[in-house]
């Protein structure tokens, strides 16, 4: 697994290199997408191999920076699971960008669009397999700032540059919230490693494990697009390049997921049930105004971005009746919703990669995102019309496709806490059924 490692890294990183250095852009868009696809399948194959037989995997490195531990990765089954997300997206979106990204020909964007490619899914890789602090807001911010820049590809378009300020203010904004959650962690620990601070957690007082969940919650939600976080989602995808704006959507935003998690669950091991009930309550706000803003665009890509936003608030109720289950120590019930929500965010990912490429298509061959301006492209797109028909079913959760059922799963997992005796669990339990019934029709 740690030979593993080194192939993926290596292969980013030469795809990265290639792409800056190939004597032509034809070459350079070929090279770059062969990295970033061996890199892509060599993370997912790292994932799947742990997730299907526990194969270990650690690699520490203090030689390489002398502060705070040095670098080390560890993976665990919740590292593996947002690691083959990754994977699973890199693969196809990278393809899809060979023929993309003819449209850049000429203009040195292609080449910087292929290195910022690869830096970009080589951080998002190595986000979940980050042991200690450092190293995960090393990675961290690598997969910001390279987000950033492929954000910026297009700066000749009026929309691009005040997009890319948003973005950069709120991901940075959203990494000091981080930042000062981890530093309230690690004064009670002896060292920054994950292992350490998940001990030290025990030793924290209510007020200080409360403030790194709320730190948490805001800094990791900003990145996951959460409402009201959620204001520079909408800017940012659709001026992304459409393979692009399919791996920010269907799984960066995914990353802010997994941070929320690690931290919360993982590191503190969960807490008083207001955590749960703060999580259902933004992720019911964000799944219903998501799917209401989606409804009145006519941007066939920021669209599809609040759409994200619409499901990334259907993650956050599985995840908050996970984390409410766990303080009333239903185990059968929490497993059920969080496993539920991970689901969920893995057909999010599929099918929401699906659709932005299908955009990106009907973007290639009639150069508007207006959907008042486009019709009748079954003829000319028979495959884009066909494919984009796959995904629009299964986003709208309608059987037998994967969204529905993740969604159903969802409401399974909600069903317990109707009947619940406990104060208030058993409203909100109803409010979030009823939220995902209202969602699910909208989304039809």
């Amino acid at each position: 697994m740690t030979v593993l490692l080194g192939v993926m890294v290596a292969a980013y990183a030469f795809g990265a290199v290639a792409a800056v250095l190939s004597p032509t852009d034809g070459a350079a868009r070929r090279l770059a997408a062969s990295g970033a696809v061996v890199g892509g399948g060599t993370g997912l194959a790292i994932a799947l191999g742990f997730l299907a037989l526990g194969a270990p995997l650690a690699v520490e490195a203090p030689a390489l920076l002398s502060v705070a531990d040095g670098l080390a990765f560890r993976l665990d089954a919740l590292g593996a699971f947002f690691l083959g997300l990754v994977g699973l997206l890199a693969v196809p979106c990278s393809i899809y960008g060979i023929g993309y990204s003819v449209a850049y020909e000429g203009r040195y964007s292609l080449r910087f669009l292929g290195a910022m490619l690869n830096l970009f899914l080589l951080s998002m890789s190595l986000v979940p397999c980050a042991s200690n602090v450092l190293t995960f807001l090393l990675m961290w911010e690598g997969m910001s700032l390279t987000s950033y820049f492929l954000v910026m590809t297009e700066t000749n378009e009026a929309d691009t540059v005040p997009a890319g300020g948003w973005y950069l203010a709120m991901t940075h904004g959203g990494l000091a919230l981080v930042l000062a959650a981890f530093l309230l962690l690690v004064g009670a620990a002896d060292t920054t490693m994950f292992a350490d601070l998940r001990g030290a957690a025990t030793t924290l007082s209510p007020t200080t494990r409360n403030a790194v969940f709320l730190l948490a919650l805001l800094g990791f939600g900003s990145k996951a697009g959460i409402i009201p976080l959620h204001v520079w989602l909408p800017r940012a995808h659709p001026a992304a390049p459409s393979h692009v704006s399919a791996l920010m959507s269907g799984v960066m935003i995914k990353l802010g997921v997994y941070g929320l998690l690690r931290v919360g669950l993982d590191l503190l091991g969960g807490g008083p049930a207001w955590w749960g009930a703060l999580l259902i309550v933004l992720g019911a706000l964000s799944a219903v105004l998501g799917i209401l803003y989606a409804l009145m665009e006519n941007d066939l890509k920021r669209l599809l971005a609040y759409s994200s936003v619409e499901n990334i608030g259907l993650v956050f109720i599985g995840i908050g009746a996970g984390a409410l289950f766990l303080s009333l120590d239903a185990i059968p019930a929490a497993t059920l919703a969080l496993c539920a929500a991970l689901y969920h965010a893995l057909n999010h990912a599929a099918f929401k990669g699906l659709l932005f490429l299908g955009a990106g298509s009907v973007l290639h061959a009639t150069h508007t995102r207006d959907m008042n301006q486009l019709g009748g492209l079954i003829g000319r797109l028979p495959w884009s019309a066909f494919c984009f028909l796959v995904g629009s079913l299964a986003i709208a959760g309608l059987p037998p496709l994967n969204g529905f059922v993740s969604e159903w799963l969802l409401f399974q997992s909600l069903l317990p806490g109707i009947g619940s005796s406990a104060p208030l669990v058993a409203p909100l339990m109803t409010l979030a059924v009823g939220i995902l019934a209202l969602t699910g029709g909208l989304a039809a």
